[in-house]
């Protein structure tokens, strides 16, 4: 109950190109339950962290933190939930 309080009072994160791909790749996984594919994002996002060579592609660590919430969820079989939370991430990059 105290961590979804504080999910709906958190601060809004703000994700670059990379990180709002791996979140709506996310988004996706979670809507469809797929484990494989859950797998197949965390090392996404594991991958997008350690990119020197690119670095329009690396993920800044308060997105990397934000998405490994939601795998975290998803992991757990807490997937409407996480569906949610990462729905709220992407909502977040929407001026109001």
């Amino acid at each position: 109950m105290a961590l979804g309080s504080w999910w709906l009072r958190r601060p809004a994160v703000q994700l670059d190109q990379a990180s709002y791909e791996v979140t709506l790749a996310l988004y996706r996984v979670c809507n469809q339950r797929n484990t494989d594919g859950l797998d197949q994002v965390e090392e996404l996002l594991a991958n997008s962290q350690h990119t020197d060579t690119e670095p329009l592609r690396t993920v800044s660590s308060e997105s990397h933190d934000a998405i490994q919430r939601v795998i975290d969820l998803a992991k757990t079989g807490e997937w409407d939930r996480a569906t949610r939370e990462c729905r709220m991430l992407m909502d977040d990059q929407v001026d109001p």
